[in-house]
């Protein structure tokens, strides 16, 4: 299950508090901050006084990863069913051939009213 918005938000707020800071120069020094990105999870990297990036472990990388595929999964979830919303009163369900030549039929007709369009553009 995901984190909630509240959950989420307290995490991008431990990331930027002063003990989860780490400065270009102390990256580069030792490898202290290597401990505070275990416990942590994600360090704002610090350029002077900007934000310059932010290091997320391999663990954290991987429940982002997580969390976007299970919102992909949902958005397509909701996708399919307005898709199925929107069609739920046809009558005229066409397969094989049929569906071939209803769609090459409407294709047609949507380039003929396209042409008629730019047709009546290009006399004016």
């Amino acid at each position: 299950m995901t984190a909630s918005i509240r959950e989420r938000a307290e995490a991008m707020l431990e990331a930027s508090r002063e003990d989860s800071r780490v400065s270009l120069t102390d990256l580069g020094r030792s490898n202290a901050w290597r401990s505070k990105l275990s416990s942590k999870g994600v360090l704002q990297l610090m350029d002077r006084s900007d934000t310059a990036a932010f290091v997320v472990s391999v663990d954290a990388m991987n429940d982002l990863l997580d969390s976007l595929d299970e919102y992909e999964a949902q958005l397509e979830t909701a996708s399919v069913r307005d898709m199925f919303e929107a069609r739920k009163n046809r009558t005229d369900i066409k397969s094989g051939n049929g569906l071939r030549d209803a769609a090459a039929a409407s294709f047609d007709a949507r380039i003929d009213g396209l042409l008629d369009i730019a047709g009546s553009k290009a006399t004016q």
